[in-house]
């Protein structure tokens, strides 16, 4: 699936050029049932995109557990530990066997200030 991130809606607006970056950045990873990614007030470190099978995202109080979401494949998550105060706000694991790519959050900020930068007319970039 190397074209995966091409295929996901979060990065239709992304030139190819930044695609490909961010490709050669990730890591693809598969994982054993019950790996966990992150946990609540944990720094961000990476945005995930579920490549195959199943993960869910949840929130624990006590002995509940709160599903928040069960991504299907070519879904993004983890992606609020890559804004803001760059925490996540819930944990994710792997419910069965499953293929993950870790796109590093530094990998990303990098590549969207690349992006702004190319958007601004030439003549104004001499006003930065």
């Amino acid at each position: 699936m190397s074209s995966s991130l091409s295929a996901v809606d979060l990065f239709h607006w992304v030139p190819a050029a930044s695609l490909q970056t961010l490709r050669e950045h990730s890591k693809v990873q598969d994982y054993k049932e019950g790996h966990v990614f992150f946990q609540p007030g944990e720094t961000g470190y990476a945005l995930f995109l579920l490549e195959e099978e199943r993960v869910e995202t949840f929130r624990t109080s006590g002995t509940k557990k709160l599903i928040i979401a069960e991504p299907t494949p070519l879904a993004v998550f983890g992606e609020m530990g890559c804004g803001g105060r760059f925490m996540y706000h819930c944990s994710a694991q792997t419910t069965v066997p499953s293929r993950v790519r870790g796109v590093p959050r530094i990998s990303i900020g990098k590549q969207l200030l690349i992006i702004r930068i190319r958007a601004i007319p030439p003549e104004e970039l001499l006003y930065l």
